[in-house]
């Protein structure tokens, strides 16, 4: 099976990214500071809940953001976005085990933190229009944000359902 050739959707150069776009990724990358940690610190005092369940809406709202950015076709927004939602779902993910009461190396610790600190610098440059690239996911982050910013997006009221302006993909594959 060989590998589909797909073109890559070109980034706006610096002056053409709007002021919308690098605040909304600013707030998709610092949301950990701006959403989860408040987050963490009430339900941890009044419940006492573990963190990586408070820390959970973080990724959700960065995802939210960079869906929202996908249907206005904004590609560096969008892939700002889903890097960041990528980056704290890790967060939440080395959170776990402290949160199921697993017994952990005191070095697992300090993961989340330095995590934390990488966002906050992706949030920081992003706010000032640079294009921030977590190391190590950015290719693969890059061609998912690609392939979603060509995908059509199927509009619907609330309430109908999903319509599709094309014949079904199982007649396609009959003839």
């Amino acid at each position: 099976m060989q590998p589909r050739n797909i073109p890559s959707v070109t980034l706006p150069p610096e002056d053409e990214i709007t002021p919308g776009e690098r605040r909304g990724s600013a707030i998709a990358h610092g949301s950990g500071l701006l959403i989860g940690l408040p987050i963490v610190l009430l339900s941890g005092w009044w419940f006492g809940m573990p963190a990586a369940f408070g820390y959970i809406s973080s990724p959700i709202v960065c995802y939210l953001i960079a869906r929202s950015f996908r249907r206005h076709q904004k590609a560096w927004g969008s892939f700002q976005g889903i890097q960041a939602t990528v980056a704290h779902l890790i967060i939440v993910f080395f959170l776990f085990p402290f949160a199921l009461g697993a017994a952990t190396p005191a070095w697992l610790s300090v993961v989340p933190l330095i995590l934390f600190l990488y966002t906050l610098w992706g949030a920081w440059d992003v706010l000032f229009g640079e294009d921030f690239r977590y190391i190590g996911i950015n290719r693969l982050l890059r061609h998912v944000a690609n392939v979603n910013l060509r995908r059509q997006e199927q509009r619907r009221r609330f309430g109908q359902p999903y319509s599709v302006d094309r014949p079904n993909r199982d007649d396609e594959r009959r003839t």
